[in-house]
């Protein structure tokens, strides 16, 4: 049998959801980043954005993790998967 998946270890649609809206709400108060799209590379594409936006999410990201009590490897699992888009939304 396989490992659950991070999805089914953070505790599924109800945790996963919740944790979307507090990252939205940071992601929204951050004028670093705050910005809407349409898809990953579509809807940064003319948006100029640099490592520091990059870094801004990542940021934003692991403090509502942090303050929904997510251990630490599940968080830097997330934190890959983030990493997996950085081209896309960085445009390279």
């Amino acid at each position: 049998m396989s490992e659950p998946s991070l999805f089914e270890r953070l505790g599924g649609d109800a945790a996963v959801d919740a944790a979307v809206d507090i990252f939205h709400g940071k992601v929204q108060a951050d004028a670093r980043i705050n910005c809407t799209g349409r898809g990953m590379r579509a809807g940064h594409a003319r948006l100029n954005l640099t490592e520091e936006h990059f870094h801004a999410v990542m940021e934003n990201l692991g403090s509502t993790l942090k303050e929904l009590n997510v251990p630490d490897p599940m968080i830097g699992e997330a934190a890959a998967i983030a990493l997996s888009v950085k081209d896309d939304v960085l445009n390279r």
